[in-house]
Order: structure tokens, then C-alpha cells, then sequence
């Protein structure tokens, strides 16, 4: 990654691609602190900061106070959290590269109606399950990080599915491709 793009110089796909990720990694350890600092988690006070089956721990009305109780939770949402992670990693791409992509303008894999229809019901039910699932990870902290872990899981499998499909060329050596060529090349590395 070496040293910061400076003004006018040439920053390959990979090179971006670095840095927001780093900047992604330095905000989560800012967040991070931040909610170390200020939490009650010191004072036992805090609720949320807990992990495990508690007395204080309800679930949509539903007393989670026992370690029986706790892994059929913890099981249901990995179910869940994997089930869900791979049907958005598949039918998201179709739904809006055919809605929201610009560029295409004729619609064959599906009519009109069929096309609504799939996108609002895709929709209306994931974002009812977001919700429920918000309220399960605002309850305890172990929860909402289990809940990530999960889809994080499945995700590696989606992505290698998807990546499976893709045909890879070496890239060519972008630094040279920037000096040889000049700004108006749509194929030579964006600069900043």
C-alpha cells in the first residue's frame, strides 16, 4: 500500500481498494474505543454488554434464562443468519442490476409484472426480517456479534460461488499503463 495518493497522481483499482479498506478497519477500532469508553460495561450496569442466557434477557417476550434456551436461540440464528446471508447474495445482484443499472434498458428475464412483483415481495419480507432481527441484536452484545459471525460464514461461500464463475486474466502492470498512456484512455487507472 506504501505512502497516500497525492493530487493528480494515478491510484490503481487494488491500490483504492486498500485504503478503503484500511479506513474501514480504522473506523471499527475508532468505534470500538469509543463504545469501550463511554459504556457501563466497568459499572456492571450494563445489560446489553453481557453474554449468555440472563434473567434480564428477553427475545420478542420470549425468556432466554437458560443455556437450553441460549444454544436453541444461537442455533436458529445460525440457521437463519446463513439461509438469509446466501439468498441476498444471490437475488439482490438479479433484482437490481435489472432495476437500478442505467445501461440496461431492455428487461428479457423477466415481464413487467413479474419484475415488481419479485423486487416488492423480495423486499417488504427482508426488510420485516431486518427488523426482527435488529431487535434481537440491540438486546445483547454476544448476539449481535454472533449474528455477524454467521453471516460472515456464509458469506465466504456465497462469494466463492460467485467468484467461481468469473474468468481471471493477469493484470497488466497499471503503473506503466499510466505513464505510457494519456488521461483520455478509458482503460488506464482513474486519477485523483
Amino acid at each position: 500500500m506504501g505512502e497516500l495518493p497525492q493530487v493528480g497522481m494515478a491510484i490503481s483499482i487494488q491500490d483504492k481498494l486498500k485504503y478503503c479498506i484500511a479506513t474501514n478497519f480504522a473506523l471499527l477500532a475508532f468505534l470500538i474505543v469509543i463504545c469501550w469508553k463511554f459504556s457501563d460495561l466497568r459499572s456492571g450496569k450494563d445489560n446489553y454488554m453481557k453474554a449468555g442466557p440472563s434473567a434480564d434477557l428477553k427475545l420478542l417476550g420470549i425468556s432466554i434464562d437458560t443455556w437450553e434456551k441460549y444454544a436453541a436461540l444461537q442455533v436458529l440464528m445460525c440457521i437463519f443468519q446463513i439461509a438469509d446471508t446466501v439468498i441476498q447474495e444471490f437475488a439482490n445482484p438479479i433484482l437490481g442490476f435489472n432495476i437500478y443499472n442505467p445501461d440496461k434498458k431492455e428487461i428479457t428475464d423477466f415481464t413487467r409484472f413479474q419484475l415488481l412483483f419479485y423486487a416488492q415481495s423480495f423486499w417488504f419480507v427482508n426488510n420485516v426480517k431486518n427488523a426482527i432481527m435488529l431487535l434481537i441484536s440491540v438486546t445483547q452484545i454476544d448476539l449481535a456479534i454472533s449474528k455477524v459471525l454467521y453471516s460472515e460464514l456464509a458469506g465466504i461461500y456465497t462469494i466463492r460461488v460467485l467468484i467461481s464463475e468469473k474468468k481471471f486474466v493477469s493484470p497488466p502492470d497499471l503503473e506503466s499503463q499510466a505513464m505510457d498512456s494519456d488521461q483520455d484512455d478509458p482503460e488506464a487507472p482513474l486519477v485523483v
